[in-house]
């Protein structure tokens, strides 16, 4: 988060926790676990490009949203309360 609101791209394993966050964010750019031939050689390409067009309104949103843990606190709650609701359910 902080090297997006650097307007810096990041790279990133393909994690489900990343997935969750980032989701479909074109600045970060997600590579399979392991593959760290992949990560030098998308390293490398971002260095001869505009980085600029990965960076769109969804990162401003993304960072906005996430820039006080109150709100991060909120949404897990939200989350949280989702879970339960489906735990209490009859099946």
């Amino acid at each position: 988060m902080e090297s997006l609101a650097l307007d810096t791209p990041v790279i990133a394993y393909n994690l489900p926790a990343i997935n969750e966050i980032y989701g479909d964010i074109k600045a970060v750019i997600k590579i399979p676990v392991g593959n760290y031939k992949l990560m030098a050689k998308t390293l490398e390409s971002l260095m001869e490009k505009d980085i600029r067009e990965l960076f769109d309104p969804k990162v401003e949103e993304l960072i906005k949203f996430y820039s006080s843990w109150e709100k991060v606190a909120e949404a897990t709650l939200h989350e949280l309360e989702n879970v339960k609701k489906l735990a209490s359910t009859p099946s």
